[in-house]
């Protein structure tokens, strides 16, 4: 059931007489009993206020509040005052002598019953006229002769410091505020101010009754705002009030570690927390005792580690007591991996020890580089620490520089790029066969020094140049315009042609067109059976002809017993073409009658038809001037006449001649056996 408290409302009025003399202030002192407060009046927020106004904090100027108000924005206390005493005397309609008086009260539910008060002025200006007792409603009158002359002066707040008449001993207890008020009631059973001077502490007042209305606050400072000798200030979110002054106001007035200040001032021993003032670097245990917490090393504080936790093996305050391979910097056991090692070539890995050796020499994927082994992990990792000398092989046609492996040689103590050459060009870095040395640029072509002709080019063999495309030609005579030069004539060299000089020496005659090399001749008639061939230096030599020489070359007689050929040289001609000679003897015989001296359209009986034979025929001149073979009518050679003569053609191997005469080779260019003696 919601109370309305008396008590506080009165205080509330003094206090604001005595600062602002204000009648807004005043507002609030007027109610009366169990009333919930009316517009515009002091409340409290949990009051009921009237319908359509609600307990808000003071916004037009007004002290004190809150009030009950419709809007928020000009919030503040209403009223009318007295006629001529402007609002406080009794004699004026609204406030004074009126609406305060004072009725029976009972528990301090109401105010005391009303007094008559003295013959007052205006508060404000002296000499107003105002209604007779009343005051300022509470327990005796207001003023005693007004605001100024006889008000506040004498028997006033100034006058008499609230002792003789004033708001304790003559004013709400017994004569009203001020001196010289009208008499006031006695105190009632609801807890009135206590009539005590101010020269003494003031203290807190029990209700008769509880009454659920707030005390006044123990021992506030006075109205000079200080607070008596051997007390101090301490302000909290509840007010400020004065307490001994060895007592502490707040955590920091204790001195020490793992102090803290209780409701009641004292410092006391914080427990299970950490240091309310910080100086506590760990946290105060269940004693009170400042130690190291969970998480923090266990000498982080020297005692060691606060309650409930302990000193783990890595050197933290722990929930539980870690093995190895575990740590507790969190403040709960946790499982390691890596480094620290748990051991010779031991490390941790997920809270078991492993073996693993730290900084053990290794080879990383890179072949370039060297490596060391970490443990960091908890397992064997090789990782990169630096880079494999210049030139070491990394993989086929590789090597490795500046750390990197690239496709390439290392020769001479630098790094070739493939395809590079070096002081020649027909060498070539080729890491397909070597990466250490040069390899052949066997196909490549080079430049030709002063041993070519210019422009010219050489091909590369075996790794050196070969021979140039162009050197200069020697050129020998050709006067004779055969195309073979004279051996017997100087020769000259020229990269260019020289007119009338030829790049031979095969001329056997530089006289004679038709002899020079590859050309072969029978020595002479009176010599039938030698061959002379000239060769290719110019020179000739000679070989025997078995079976006699003829058109510069040796007879064959193949075809003598083939009925329908003729032998013609080396050649073999049908006898419808016959075989011819040219005379001198320089050229080579051919098939074909081309009026030549010399030809042969039989070489035997058998290339005639019946009823003739074949007979050489040689003119009156002799053998020199001309003959030929030919079919001639049986009886008609042999025959001699002064117009030359005949001889019958024989076959050797089935000869038919006349008595006297044999079958034998004839010494003629054509190829012939005859009967002869």
């Amino acid at each position: 059931m919601r109370t309305y408290s008396v008590t506080t409302s009165r205080v509330f009025c003094v206090l604001s007489f005595l600062s602002l003399l204000s009648s807004a202030a005043l507002t609030g002192c007027l109610s009366s009993g169990a009333t919930p407060p009316g517009a515009n009046a002091p409340c409290k927020i949990n009051d009921d206020c009237p319908s359509g106004y609600q307990c808000r904090a003071a916004t037009n100027g007004a002290l004190g509040g809150p009030f009950c108000c419709k809007d928020k924005n000009n919030c503040g206390p209403a009223g009318s005052g007295g006629s001529g005493g402007g609002a406080l005397d009794g004699g004026g309609s609204g406030i004074d002598g009126i609406a305060a008086m004072d009725g029976p009260s009972s528990k301090g539910g109401a105010l005391d019953v009303p007094s008559s008060g003295g013959a007052g002025g205006s508060v404000i200006v002296d000499g107003g006229s105002g209604g007779a007792g009343g005051g300022i409603t509470v327990v005796g009158g207001s003023t005693s002769g007004g605001g100024t002359a006889g008000g506040l002066a004498t028997g006033g707040v100034a006058g008499n410091q609230f002792a003789s008449g004033g708001v304790l001993t003559g004013g709400i207890a017994s004569g009203g505020i001020v001196s010289g008020g009208g008499a006031g009631g006695a105190l009632d059973a609801a807890r009135d101010l206590p009539q005590m001077p101010d020269s003494a502490p003031d203290v807190s007042m029990p209700d008769a009754a509880a009454d659920n209305a707030p005390d006044l606050p123990l021992s506030p400072p006075d109205g000079n705002g200080t607070c008596p000798t051997g007390e101090k200030a301490c302000t909290s979110s509840s007010g400020t009030t004065c307490i001994a002054t060895s007592a502490c106001c707040v955590n920091a007035d204790c001195a020490g570690t793992c102090q803290t200040c209780n409701t009641s001032h004292a410092c006391v021993a914080a427990v299970s927390q950490d240091d309310p003032n910080g100086r506590c670097a760990g946290t105060c245990d269940t004693t009170g005792v400042c130690k190291s917490k969970k998480g923090q090393t266990c000498q982080t504080v020297a005692v060691g580690c606060a309650s409930g936790t302990t000193c783990s093996t890595d050197g933290y305050c722990c929930d539980t007591a870690c093995g190895q391979c575990n740590s507790c910097s969190t403040g709960t056991c946790t499982p390691l991996t890596g480094l620290p090692s748990c051991g010779t070539g031991k490390v941790c890995a997920s809270g078991s020890c492993i073996t693993c050796t730290q900084n053990d020499p290794c080879q990383p994927a890179d072949p370039c580089k060297t490596g060391t082994i970490s443990c960091a992990t908890g397992s064997s990792v090789c990782g990169e620490s630096g880079s494999q000398p210049a030139g070491t092989s990394c993989g086929t046609g590789k090597v490795c520089s500046g750390g990197n492996c690239q496709t390439g040689c290392w020769i001479g103590g630098a790094f070739i790029v493939s395809s590079a050459t070096g002081a020649s060009t027909c060498q070539v870095c080729n890491p397909a066969k070597s990466t250490t040395s040069w390899s052949n640029n066997d196909g490549a072509t080079v430049a030709c020094g002063s041993g070519g002709c210019p422009g010219s080019t050489a091909p590369c063999i075996n790794g050196a140049p070969g021979t140039c495309s162009k050197i200069p030609d020697t050129y020998y005579q050709d006067n004779d315009g055969d195309g073979y030069g004279n051996p017997l004539v100087a020769p000259v060299s020229s990269c260019t042609p020289i007119a009338g000089w030829v790049t031979n020496h095969g001329d056997c005659s530089d006289a004679d067109s038709q002899w020079y090399a590859g050309r072969t001749r029978c020595a002479s008639s009176t010599d039938p059976n030698t061959l002379v061939t000239c060769n290719s230096d110019g020179t000739a030599s000679q070989s025997s002809c078995s079976t006699g020489c003829a058109g510069g070359q040796c007879k064959s007689f193949a075809t003598v017993g083939t009925a329908g050929f003729v032998t013609c040289g080396t050649l073999t001609c049908s006898t419808s073409q016959a075989c011819s000679f040219v005379y001198p003897d320089t050229t080579p015989p051919s098939c074909g009658t081309i009026g030549a001296s010399y030809f042969a359209t039989c070489d035997g009986p058998n290339d005639c038809p019946s009823g003739q034979v074949c007979c050489r025929i040689l003119p009156l001149q002799g053998y020199l001037a001309g003959e030929q073979t030919s079919c001639v009518a049986s009886g008609s050679c042999p025959y001699g006449n002064m117009g030359g003569s005949g001889q019958l053609v024989c076959n050797p191997s089935n000869p038919v001649c006349p008595s006297g005469v044999t079958c034998q080779m004839a010494t003629s260019f054509l190829s012939i056996y005859i009967c002869k003696a």
